[in-house]
């Protein structure tokens, strides 16, 4: 399983300025649009609340999470919904199966801790 402080450190692209609809899914899920984008992030230990530590499970339905983070996540035990995914290794995109994810997952991860503050 990988924290969201994990997920956030791993990301090359910055979308901090990108706007997002946030929307709070009961205490351990938050959804979220990011340029068209939906994100779902559930919180695996609702004791920790929602901090850096948190472990989390994610998911986007952009084409670059599917292609190069998908299957990455899904050994981590990190991928929510894994059977809605095509779970081959990502030769090209990510050899060295590297954990990380998408801009839309970052993005939509510091939301939730500049929300939950």
């Amino acid at each position: 399983m990988l924290t969201i402080n994990a997920l956030i450190v791993k990301q090359k692209h910055d979308l901090s300025n990108e706007p997002v609809q946030l929307k709070q899914m009961g205490l351990d899920f938050y959804e979220g649009i990011v340029n068209g984008h939906q994100v779902v992030v559930k919180n695996e230990k609702k004791s920790l609340g929602w901090t850096p530590s948190t472990p989390v499970k994610v998911k986007c339905d952009c084409p670059n999470f599917q292609f190069q983070w998908a299957y990455s996540l899904y050994k981590q035990d990190a991928l929510l919904d894994p059977q809605t995914f095509n779970l081959t290794p990502p030769k090209k995109t990510n050899p060295a199966i590297v954990a990380g994810s998408c801009k839309h997952v970052t993005r939509v991860l510091q939301e939730i801790l500049k929300t939950v503050k």
